[in-house]
């Protein structure tokens, strides 16, 4: 009795199914189900779906550089062209001179440079354009009467990003991918989300169309991209290249922008500057497929990054706060210069007609596939070894048999 009247008892606590049945809680779990389809991290937190995209955008990218870059040697440039080309792929590509560039590639490299070279040019565009910069699609408009914004408004925002990210990286990305997802949120194809579209959708969208078609005429009037391209071009086919470029950036803005603002962590990228030489214990680089039966050495210089390593760090957990590993989304593709003496004359001495390579990279993947060479970490390989018998996947992928 004593213990009743000073509330000594044990504790008793509801359990959820008599919480359920509770009327009072049925606007605090409306709430939090309305909360986490407005954040909503979970739609495409399954990391199968990410890479997927990523995938599917490489596969894009390196298909429109098979189309529309220059499969033959490129005598046609002038070392002032070459000079050109070279400084603007910096960070994807050596700033050694072209000659000394091209003797040192594997000889698939050699005999498709310009297309190798289209491939990174359009991946570095990519990088700039979308992975850069977080926030390129905000308009950045003092209230509803203003028309044109502030240009530079997503670079003060980006650096006000790096900031926050560098002092608290897991409330940086919450933060970040919130935005950007109340700025992209609309209905999905698959009917996970079917709250109304934010005010914040509408003009995000008109404003990305707009930076779209300003970034697709940036890239097309380039004086790199014109010079690597096949020309000149009927009427017919320039618009066919110029559509399909298009499409390409816009398959890539949608990548990037689904992955902010659905799925919550920092985006981390791998160029050049942090892929000096090959790792073949890494998971971070895989060999071009052009350095099919010349497998690169490791610890080989790497010559260009065709495109490069994207990871996602400080993930927040779509059902807590809790984080989880970094995320690996898609692996660089390299190619490298041969290590040693005699893997120098062997590859020197390879075939560099394109003919041979056109047909075989249809096999190809953006995984580490080639032929295995005897490795000397000193003197470069012995000799090549037979090719394995691979399964032709249209560009997805050689499995072993």
């Amino acid at each position: 009795m004593k213990q009743k009247e000073e509330g000594k008892g044990p504790a008793l606590y509801p359990n959820a199914e008599y919480l359920c049945q509770r009327e009072e809680y049925h606007d605090i779990m409306k709430h939090h189900l309305n909360m986490g389809m407005l954040t909503r991290p979970h739609i495409r937190s399954a990391p199968e779906i990410i890479r997927n995209g990523f995938d599917h955008l490489a596969l894009r990218v390196r298909g429109w550089a098979m189309s529309w870059g220059e499969a033959q040697p490129m005598y046609r440039l002038s070392i002032d062209d070459k000079r050109a080309i070279i400084a603007s792929l910096d960070g994807f590509c050596v700033q050694d001179d072209w000659d000394s560039i091209y003797s040192s590639l594997p000889p698939g490299g050699r005999a498709e440079i310009g297309i190798v070279l289209l491939e990174a040019l359009l991946n570095k565009f990519i990088y700039e354009k979308f992975a850069s910069s977080t926030f390129w699609f905000m308009d950045a408009k003092i209230d509803a009467t203003d028309q044109e914004g502030d240009a530079n408004f997503y670079k003060r925002f980006d650096y006000v990003y790096e900031r926050f990210k560098e002092t608290l990286p897991q409330d940086a990305a919450w933060w970040k991918s919130i935005l950007v997802s109340v700025c992209t949120l609309s209905p999905t194809a698959w009917g996970h989300n079917t709250a109304p579209p934010t005010k914040l959708y509408h003009p995000t969208l008109e404003r990305s169309k707009v930076l779209l078609k300003a970034y697709g005429d940036e890239l097309l009037a380039s004086r790199s991209f014109q010079l690597l391209c096949q020309g000149p071009l009927s009427e017919e086919m320039q618009a066919l290249r110029e559509e399909q470029t298009r499409q390409v950036l816009g398959t890539a803005a949608h990548e990037f922008m689904s992955l902010q603002g659905q799925f919550f962590g920092n985006l981390v990228v791998e160029r050049l500057p942090e892929l000096p030489t090959f790792d073949r214990h890494l998971k971070n680089m895989n060999s071009h497929i052009l350095h099919i039966g010349f497998k690169p050495h490791h610890g080989a210089r790497v010559l260009i990054v065709t495109s490069p390593h994207y990871s996602y760090h400080n993930i927040i957990s779509p059902n807590g706060w809790g984080s989880r590993p970094p995320l690996q989304i898609i692996p660089a593709q390299v190619l490298t210069a041969p290590k040693g003496p005699k893997a120098r004359a062997q590859w020197a001495a390879g075939n560099t007609n394109p003919k041979p390579y056109l047909q075989r990279r249809l096999i190809g993947t953006t995984n580490n596939e080639g032929v295995v060479q005897e490795e000397d970490d000193e003197e470069g390989s012995e000799g090549e070894e037979r090719p394995r018998k691979l399964r032709k996947t249209y560009l997805r992928g050689a499995e072993d048999e």
